[in-house]
């Protein structure tokens, strides 16, 4: 065949040429449509390309493969279970500044993947509100949850069977069980606030060798600390519970801070600083105290005279006790019962409780530039568009977001310049933000390749018609 007629032939019909290069294009729209379908089965798409930002969320999923990923929106989720699953290790997933919200029957953020440990994950930057346990970590090593916050969940924050964990900077307000320690072993919870709870800080079923450095718990209903079912050498340094600040060593024992008004023994003051303490259930431990500190502010005066005193509801009874005037602390130790512990010393001891300055987390805009779209027409919901930058360098951020509503469609467009003022999450767990309900990420860049390839193919058969 001559190439004219490998051409136009003589009917006016494309020619052999031609045909190839429509299959071809027809093959690649096969493809794309092939790899779509694949990307919309998984709910969250794999991790960036190298050099690129975080891999952007827009609702439930899992997280198989390592990498960073973000968050670039409020999710509300009624039915996935969990909302986000990181099955993977080396994951950041930051939530940017954005809330995950369920209704009490799934869980939020659950890191496990099985009898398979997982390591080197990352949880950071997201409020998590009404879930059984809002972020979990199961069988892992060497992971961390910081600047979070949890509200009205079963469990805010749970570590199970994990070791090595950091929990840090984060918030349990309003739920059952705010930070939850479950047979897991040289964990770390440091600087976290968790009031308004049932339990506070909760360790259980031999949880041991962990450290509770530099946190608040106070007003919880039931106690603010509590180590039950063997739990044994868990190291609680500097524990404020409202009055006063405590540090010890202890297994199965609950502890909370008391109101009550003290009547010091005769010729004794103190820094009025008091906590309740109990024996809690065992298995084969029986509840004791290793040591038992209490922390002061010196003003002046004898405080080496200090002792730590116990009260069953009568009279008080002195221990034995050291105290440490550079360290500002009064300590005893292998206590079996139990009571009211307080610190008194002589007349002209002039000491102050102490409280800890540990703020709740900030929830702050950062770490990815990215644009999502959600839209759905069959159902008759409305189309969301969502355009989000984030400031790597921003510690906090101004959110100022504009919204236009009409029958057909809602557009909210939020812009983050990273400069001043805060972006913060009220306890009920909500923001700024816009919310939707999904189960998966946009589809805005598939559909955008199929229009192109679909012209292309159009263009080249229209023009073989000539």
């Amino acid at each position: 065949m001559t190439g004219k007629e490998r051409g136009r032939t003589g009917n006016g019909r494309v020619g052999t040429g031609t045909k190839l290069s429509a299959s071809a294009l027809t093959t690649a729209l096969l493809v794309v449509l092939a790899t779509a379908a694949m990307g919309v089965g998984t709910g969250v798409a794999g991790a960036q390309a190298s050099g690129s930002g975080p891999t952007p969320i827009d609702g439930c999923g899992t997280i198989d493969e390592p990498g960073t990923y973000a968050l670039t929106t409020n999710v509300t989720n009624t039915s996935a279970d969990p909302c986000i699953a990181i099955t993977a290790g080396d994951v950041v997933f930051d939530g940017g500044g954005h809330t995950l919200a369920g209704n009490r029957s799934n869980y939020g953020i659950r890191i496990d993947n099985g009898d398979r440990a997982q390591s080197n994950v990352t949880v950071r930057n997201v409020a998590v509100d009404r879930w059984v346990r809002g972020i979990s970590f199961m069988n892992a090593t060497g992971g961390t949850v910081e600047n979070t916050t949890a509200t009205g969940s079963i469990e805010g924050y749970l570590v199970q069977e994990s070791t090595d964990v950091t929990v840090r900077r984060n918030y349990a307000y309003d739920n059952a069980l705010g930070i939850h320690l479950r047979n897991a072993e040289g964990n770390l919870v440091r600087r976290n606030v968790a009031n308004e709870n049932k339990w506070g800080i909760h360790l259980e079923y031999r949880a041991k060798d962990n450290r509770v450095v530099d946190n608040i718990a106070q007003n919880n209903s039931n106690w603010d600390l509590i180590s039950r079912l063997d739990s044994s050498n868990n190291v609680v340094s500097r524990l404020d519970v409202g009055s006063g600040t405590f540090s010890l060593v202890s297994t199965n024992v609950a502890l909370k801070g008391t109101d009550a008004t003290l009547d010091a023994p005769d010729g004794r003051t103190g820094p009025d600083s008091a906590v309740e303490v109990v024996g809690a259930s065992s298995e084969d431990l029986e509840p004791s105290i290793a040591s038992l500190s209490v922390h002061y502010r010196s003003g002046g005066g004898n405080a080496s005279s200090l002792a730590i005193y116990r009260s069953d509801g009568g009279s008080w009874t002195e221990l034995d006790s050291t105290v440490r005037p550079a360290d500002e602390v009064v300590s005893t130790s292998d206590v079996t019962e139990f009571g009211t512990f307080a610190a008194f010393g002589a007349e002209e001891t002039n000491a102050q409780p102490v409280s800890l300055d540990v703020s709740r987390p900030t929830l702050t805009q950062r770490s990815m530039a990215t644009t999502t779209a959600t839209t759905s027409t069959a159902t008759g919901t409305t189309t969301t568009e969502t355009s989000t930058a984030m400031d790597t360098t921003a510690e906090s951020t101004t959110s100022e977001a504009s919204t236009t509503t009409d029958s057909a469609a809602t557009e909210t467009s939020t812009s983050m310049d990273g400069t001043t003022g805060t972006s913060t999450t009220g306890t009920g767990g909500t923001d700024a933000g816009t919310t939707t309900e999904t189960t998966g990420p946009g589809f805005g860049l598939v559909v955008a390749l199929i229009a192109v390839l679909a012209a292309a193919l159009l263009a080249t058969r229209r023009k073989g018609d000539r």
